[in-house]
């Protein structure tokens, strides 16, 4: 993983070409998933749909506890793990 400035002026975290997420100055987090993750993602409150692009694979979750901060990092790690996979199948 690296870290780099996302065009929004936020902190990107990316998986070889493709962002896992990143963090706002206001302790936001965005992370891109699939509709169908999204949804269930939605569904279980365990985010919420983008603040700009609601209609999209996108959720969002602001970050203003520390149960919050164990839900980023689940979040990170589910964004992480299925864009590797999608890597690893590319790839084969």
């Amino acid at each position: 993983m690296t870290e780099a400035t996302h065009q929004c002026g936020a902190v990107e975290l990316r998986l070889e070409t493709r962002e896992i997420g990143h963090f706002h100055r206001d302790r936001l987090l965005d992370l891109p998933f699939p509709k169908r993750v999204r949804d269930e993602l939605v569904a279980a409150g365990l985010a919420r749909p983008h603040h700009a692009l609601p209609e999209s694979g996108w959720v969002s979750l602001f970050i203003e506890t520390e149960p919050d901060v164990d839900a980023s990092i689940a979040l990170l790690r589910r964004s992480h793990d299925l864009i590797a996979a999608q890597l690893e199948r590319r790839a084969a």
